[in-house]
């Protein structure tokens, strides 16, 4: 329940500060709120995937294509691995 309120908290927080064109900041509280959900969720969870999703946006609004991509490349694998059967 805790994590759920912290990672709630976080996402809120890089929604406003997302909005107002503060990348930067906003980066620093998805990817804190993605951790939060890594490490209490699977992968191909939903919230993590969410989060996921998130943090790359972010990297792109902010011009960080190279970490964007290579993330996405990351979160992309964990979905094809065999062992999640998603398949």
């Amino acid at each position: 329940v805790k994590t759920g309120l912290l990672c709630k908290s976080l996402m809120e927080l890089y929604e406003i500060y997302r909005d107002q064109g503060k990348f930067d900041e906003a980066s620093i509280l998805v990817e804190e709120a993605y951790n939060c959900v890594a490490v209490t969720n699977n992968p191909v969870h939903p919230k993590v995937q969410d989060a996921a999703s998130l943090l790359i946006e972010c990297l792109v609004c902010k011009g960080d294509f190279d970490h964007a991509e290579t993330f996405a490349q990351l979160t992309l694998e964990s979905l094809k691995d065999p062992g999640n059967e998603l398949s």
